[in-house]
């Protein structure tokens, strides 16, 4: 595993000591309130494209912070997320961050509008995957009048219709899209997501109770996309 600072071998404090590395990159991301987290496979050293490893980031407004290693939890309990105690994490849903107690979660928005829109061409008759992308995008619309204007939530009376519309539609959906018999059976793309959408509406609307929250992890996209586009 490598990092940025070279400070995740036995956990970010230890390895600070071990190696005299500064730790103040990476206590600022474990001390912000806020962070934004994501990963990507990159190409890592000499041989064959099969050789992969994943980038990690965990990054704010202002600091980016970045963990070359694998997928898998004991990666992600390496790199800032076991460090973390009440800080909100904006991800795109992959299992690994629901193992950390320590955090809240801000589900993707914009993660979700594309799943939303997959569903869309999935289920061309249905009307509940634009009725459920169409109130998201009011709602992200709404927090970020209420940033502009310094409230530090959105007020209830700019949300109420548009919950409603987002809850019926989600409930329509599940109403449509069947859960397959079976225990271990597959269920449906669309039913994954409408399940996330009603049990996880916290998660998915955290942005509306906090405006310091940001709907999408668009910031650790950008942050991860020059490493990417500069493989060769």
């Amino acid at each position: 595993m490598e990092c940025l600072y070279d400070i995740t071998r036995h956990g970010p404090a230890q390895r600070c000591e071990e190696y005299g590395v500064a730790p103040a990159p990476l206590l600022l991301i474990i001390l912000a309130r806020v962070i934004c987290g994501d990963e990507t496979p990159l190409r890592a050293g000499p041989g064959p494209k099969a050789r992969k490893k994943y980038l990690q980031v965990a990054c704010t407004s202002l600091l980016t912070y970045y963990f070359l290693g694998a997928r898998d939890l004991p990666s992600f309990r390496q790199f800032v997320y076991s460090g973390l105690h009440g800080t909100v994490v904006v991800h795109d849903r992959y299992v690994n961050y629901d193992a950390f107690d320590g955090i809240s979660h801000q589900l993707c928005t914009q993660h979700l509008l594309r799943d939303l829109e997959d569903a869309a061409q999935t289920y061309p008759e249905a009307i509940w995957p634009g009725q459920i992308a169409d109130a998201l995008r009011s709602l992200i619309h709404q927090a970020n009048l209420a940033r502009d204007h310094g409230l530090a939530a959105v007020p209830a009376d700019r949300t109420a219709e548009d919950l409603k519309l987002f809850r019926r539609g989600v409930a329509v959906g599940l109403s449509q899209v069947r859960r397959v018999p079976g225990a271990k059976s597959k269920q449906p793309p669309a039913r994954t997501l409408l399940e996330c959408l009603r049990h996880r509406e916290g998660d998915v609307l955290r942005f509306l109770s906090d405006t310091a929250i940001p709907p999408t992890s668009n910031q650790a996209e950008r942050d991860l996309r020059p490493a990417k586009t500069q493989q060769f």
